[in-house]
């Protein structure tokens, strides 16, 4: 198994505990950081009660070593700039996984770094973060591929299953990166307004809600031709709220915390599809959400 170097740029919640992972399999992983004076981070994974401490080195975006292996993981609004600023460091034999919510980034990630080797990823494992730990909520599952839907899994991958369970390679990566977009537009939101947890979406008081916010998002995928997904939305929802329900999703914890939100690279991204503008499509509840919830976050 060969186990490379990665650099992870945004040590979030997913960021920290893939960072982890992937020391545990004996990878070496570099965190990256905008501050040139910090040389060393540490993390500290709890898991069945205990804490773990993990030491990673840390260099600064603007080192001028090449990077051969970049995990991304910032969150989506800030992801073209993050990839900017170290694209000076990436060759043709770099490989990049941007791991992140929304579409926003899938189109121009492959222009900023031509030469280079881009892949897509999405996640269901869970983590968060309570003061300086990350615990992490479920081992989910991860997919990965790239847009010129390769079926050959790349030799690195091997690393990344031994650091996870249910890690896989797909063809159909823009397909699955679309479903998530369209499942968290019928959790995040409603969770992000209402200051709950995603069971609470199955609770008599808002699954009218759900119900609604789910045939609008119906709506759009038919209107881009993702038919298959239209059939598949309302069961993968369900299940996503019941497997998650004693979660809160990132949004709602971002408004809770009074930080930037990603509705725009989720709701926006659906309702600004040319497919969605040319059939007038009605959908007043996500219209009514994308207004809300920018109403009340910081200006970015």
């Amino acid at each position: 198994m060969m186990n490379s170097t990665w650099h992870v740029l945004g040590t979030g919640a997913i960021g920290g505990l893939f960072a982890c992972r992937l020391k545990d399999a004996r990878a070496t992983v570099v965190l990256c950081s905008r501050d040139a004076k910090v040389t060393e981070q540490s993390i500290v994974l709890r898991e069945n009660d205990e804490p773990r401490s993990h030491r990673f080195t840390s260099e600064p975006v603007t080192a001028a070593t090449p990077i051969s292996h970049l995990l991304l993981t910032t969150k989506s609004y800030d992801a073209i700039n993050a990839m900017n600023s170290v694209v000076h460091r990436f060759t043709k034999d770099t490989v990049i996984v941007a791991m992140m919510n929304g579409m926003a980034h899938v189109s121009s990630f492959p222009a900023i770094a031509p030469q280079s080797n881009v892949v897509f990823a999405t996640t269901t494992a869970g983590c968060h973060r309570t003061g300086d730990e990350w615990i992490p909520a479920g081992n989910g599952q991860t997919l990965l591929g790239a847009l010129d839907k390769n079926p050959t899994a790349p030799a690195w991958l091997a690393t990344w299953q031994s650091a996870m369970p249910n890690v896989s390679w797909r063809i159909d990566i823009e397909q699955r990166l679309i479903e998530k977009v369209a499942i968290n537009a019928c959790i995040n939101p409603l969770t992000a307004a209402n200051n709950i947890r995603n069971g609470e979406l199955l609770t008599p008081q808002y699954r009218p809600l759900l119900d609604q916010i789910i045939a609008e998002v119906q709506i759009i995928l038919t209107a881009i031709n993702e038919t298959a997904m239209v059939m598949t939305l309302k069961s993968s929802v369900y299940r996503v709220i019941s497997d998650t329900a004693d979660n809160r999703s990132s949004m709602a914890t971002d408004v809770q915390s009074k930080r930037k939100t990603e509705v725009d690279e989720i709701i926006g991204w659906l309702i600004n599809r040319d497919a969605i503008h040319e059939t007038k499509a009605d959908l007043p509840l996500l219209h009514q959400l994308n207004e809300s919830i920018k109403s009340i976050e910081p200006v970015r």
